[in-house]
C-alpha cells in the first residue's frame, strides 16, 4: 500500500527583490519503525513516542475546497469533521436542549430534551467531553501526521486541543493510520506494555481475516498518495422513533492523487523565464512571475474509485477495528448534533459547556507524539 509522503517548498530571492525561486520534492514512501523510548504507545510492532506535545492543531476544513486544495491535504491531511446535524422531516428541533446530569451512570449523563421528551443518549465521558469541546471550536481538524516538525525520518503528531492528551485523541490518531498496515493496526495500542480501554470498549480478540481482506482488496484498483478522513459533503441526520433520538452517517477515507510531473514541469518552465528577466532587467515582470510561481500548487484530484470502494466497505472497517472506528463515527455523529444545538440553542448550548467544564475523563493518557518513519 502506499503511504503518505511530504512536500518541501524552498525560496530565495533576487537581492531584496527576488531574484532566484528554487522548488524540492522530497518523495517518501514511508513505513513507521519500532523506537526504543522510556514512554511508549505500541501498535503491534510499531511504537509512538510519547513526549511533550508538539503545539496544537488549529486548521480548518472548509468544505468543498479544502479537500482540494494541496496545501491542506499534504499539509494537514490526518482526521477532519465539519458537519452540522440535519433533523429528520417533522421532527421539532428548533429548541433542542441538552444538559449533562452527573447523577446518571457514565454513558447515560448526556440528556436530550426532544419532542417534550428528557431521554439519555449513550455516549461515556471520556468520549462526551472532548467532541463537546472540539463542536464549540472554530477549527476543526482533529489530529495530523504533519505537525510543523515533521521531517523526512519522523512524522510529528499534532492534535486539536480538546483531543490532546486524551484516550479519544489516541483513538483518533489511530483511525487516521488504520490503513498503513491493516495486519498491525486491527489491535489497540498498548502503553508501556499495558491495553488502555474506555468504558465501553472491549479487549480486541484477533484480526478479522474477512474484512482485512476486502478492505486491502479495494486498493488494488488505483494508485494513490494519500487520504484524509473526513464527512465533508455528507449528513449526520437526528431521527426520532417516539422513543429514542438516533444519530446516523458514517465518515468515510477521501483518497487523492496529484499531478505532480505536469506541475513540476509547467513550473521548472516558469523558474526558466526568470532568468531572461532577469537578464533583460525587468524587474517588475520578473517579481511578479516569481509571486505567481510562490502561490502555485498541484492539482488534487479525487480517487473516487477508492473512495466510493472504501466507503462501501464500512462494514469491514468497523469489524476490524470496532474501537477506533465507533470513535471516529461519535467524533463525526456528535460534532454534528452539538453545532446543530449550538446554532439553533446557543443559550443551552452555553449552558450545557458550563455543566461540563469541571468533568474529570478517565482514563487519563498522554497522547503519542512522534512516529519514525523510514523509506
Amino acid at each position: 500500500m502506499k503511504c503518505r509522503y511530504l512536500i518541501n517548498k524552498i525560496h530565495c530571492g533576487w537581492n531584496i527583490l527576488l531574484s532566484c525561486f528554487m522548488f524540492a520534492v522530497i518523495l517518501n514512501f514511508l513505513n513507521p519503525v519500532p523506537l526504543l523510548a522510556g514512554g511508549s504507545w505500541d501498535l503491534g510492532k510499531y511504537s509512538l513516542v510519547q513526549g511533550p506535545p508538539n503545539g496544537p492543531l488549529l486548521e480548518t476544513l472548509n468544505s468543498g475546497t479544502s479537500l482540494k486544495s494541496y496545501s491542506f491535504v499534504s499539509g494537514v491531511g490526518g482526521i477532519a469533521f465539519i458537519g452540522v446535524a440535519v433533523p429528520d422531516t417533522g421532527i421539532g428541533l428548533k429548541k433542542l436542549n441538552l444538559r449533562y446530569d452527573p447523577t446518571q451512570p457514565d454513558g447515560r449523563r448526556l440528556q436530550v430534551n426532544i419532542e417534550e421528551k428528557i431521554v439519555p443518549l449513550t455516549i461515556y465521558d471520556w468520549q462526551l467531553i472532548p467532541i463537546a469541546r472540539f463542536a464549540d471550536s472554530i477549527h476543526n481538524a482533529c489530529v495530523s501526521l504533519f505537525g510543523p516538525k515533521t521531517t523526512s525520518t519522523m512524522y510529528d503528531i499534532v492534535y486539536h486541543p480538546a483531543f490532546q492528551d486524551t484516550l479519544m485523541g489516541v483513538r483518533l490518531l489511530q483511525a487516521d493510520i488504520l490503513l498503513f498496515d491493516l495486519t498491525e493496526t486491527w489491535q489497540l495500542p498498548k502503553f508501556n506494555g499495558k491495553l488502555v480501554l474506555g468504558a465501553g470498549e472491549t479487549r480486541p480478540s484477533g484480526i478479522d481475516q474477512t474484512s482485512a481482506i476486502k478492505i486491502q482488496s479495494v486498493f488494488k484498483s488505483a494508485d494513490f498518495q494519500s487520504w484524509v478522513m473526513t464527512d465533508d459533503k455528507t449528513q449526520v441526520r437526528i431521527s426520532w422513533n417516539g422513543e429514542q433520538p438516533e444519530l446516523s452517517g458514517e465518515p468515510y477515507y477521501y483518497f487523492w492523487i496529484s499531478d505532480m510531473p505536469a506541475f513540476q514541469k509547467h513550473r521548472a518552465a516558469l523558474i526558466a523565464k526568470l532568468e531572461s528577466l532577469r537578464n533583460a532587467g525587468k524587474v517588475d515582470e520578473h517579481n511578479r512571475l516569481v509571486k505567481k510561481i510562490n502561490a502555485m500548487e498541484p492539482e488534487v484530484l479525487e480517487v473516487k474509485k477508492l473512495t466510493d470502494g472504501l466507503k462501501q466497505k464500512s462494514d469491514a472497517l468497523r469489524r476490524l477495528n470496532p474501537a477506533v472506528y465507533d470513535a471516529a463515527t461519535k467524533t463525526m455523529r456528535f460534532s454534528a448534533l452539538f453545532r446543530f444545538v449550538k446554532q439553533r440553542n446557543p443559550e443551552n448550548w452555553n449552558k450545557f459547556l458550563a455543566q461540563i467544564q469541571e468533568v474529570k475523563i478517565f482514563p487519563a493518557v498522554k497522547t503519542p507524539t512522534q512516529w519514525e518513519k523510514t523509506r
